[in-house]
């Protein structure tokens, strides 16, 4: 069984006192055995704050990177190389909330996919449709094109180092989350899309699922065959929530 993952996204929230507090509830609320492998992406400034406190069980990553894999003159960047350099181990690329705020399309996600790769770094793919796209018809060839953007790419052996995160993007924030059947079938979607290219890699990717994921609603996907954890935004922000979603794990897992 592929072991679960959940992600904290915190988006642009946090305040240094904030991180400090966090973490302190985070490591007191950790008891026996973890049911999955934890990661917490802060906004960029305050990932030094948070990763001198983490436990060494909880992994830190970031929210986006550049494209570049090289330093040079491109103001305001920052490089997967010096997330690295500051012991991030993750970054998110092609989040819903970049791609239609910020207009990044597939082949600029595709080309931070492999500058994550090259920099050591695991990157989490995010890929999810709009309601206007599901309600035409067209989510799985949405979906589908964004995925099939990076992995032709990269060597798919690339994959081994990577996460799937399907976000739907009429879920996130918005309160309402797919169901798990919605879940479910999109996930097994992309995993057939894999295996297309590599049976093995079709077996050992991580899809996690984002977009309104809550303790009361957790169980429910990660008792899915293909959903293997989940990306979480606003739930994350208070560290109780956040380890009730981590401990659904377990429950859901038996």
């Amino acid at each position: 069984m592929r072991r679960a993952l959940i992600v904290a996204n915190w988006k642009m929230y946090g305040r240094r006192e904030f991180v400090a507090d966090y973490v302190r509830d985070l490591s007191g609320g950790l008891s026996g055995s973890i049911p999955a492998d934890l990661v917490i992406c802060p906004p960029a400034v305050y990932l030094g704050d948070l990763t001198r406190h983490l436990p060494a069980a909880i992994e830190a990553g970031a929210q986006d990177c550049s494209p570049d894999r090289d330093d040079g003159a491109y103001t305001g960047e920052i490089s997967a190389s010096m997330f690295a350099d500051m012991g991030c181990r993750w970054v998110i690329v092609g989040h819903s909330e970049r791609r239609h705020r910020l207009h990044e399309d597939n082949s600029l996600v595709a080309a931070k996919f492999a500058a994550v790769l090259a920099a050591g770094v695991r990157p989490i793919l995010c890929l999810g449709e709009t309601a206007e796209e599901r309600a035409s018809g067209h989510a799985e060839s949405v979906v589908l094109n964004q995925l099939e953007s990076v992995l032709d790419t990269i060597e798919i052996g690339g994959l081994a180092r990577a996460v799937i995160a399907y976000e739907p993007v009429w879920a996130i924030g918005s309160g309402t989350s797919a169901t798990p059947a919605d879940a479910q079938a999109m996930h097994e979607l992309l995993r057939h899309a894999v295996e297309r290219r590599s049976p093995r890699m079709a077996k050992e990717v991580r899809i996690i699922y984002g977009g309104s994921v809550k303790p009361q609603n957790a169980v429910g996907f990660f008792r899915l065959s293909d959903v293997d954890g989940a990306l979480v935004g606003g739930a994350s922000l208070n560290a109780g929530m956040f380890l009730e979603i981590v401990y659904a794990v377990g429950t859901s897992r038996v």
